[in-house]
């Protein structure tokens, strides 16, 4: 079965196409930290 894109639920790697987040969450984490009330 081929891979699909999900946007409505929760993802299966073996279903579904993943995308690895973890250097933006990084990011995201590191501009809270120093600005504590930023408003995105």
């Amino acid at each position: 079965m081929a891979k699909i894109f999900n946007v409505t639920g929760a993802c299966r790697p073996d279903k579904h196409y993943m995308v690895d987040l973890t250097s933006r969450l990084a990011v995201i984490f590191y501009w809270r930290r120093i600005i504590p009330y930023l408003i995105l």
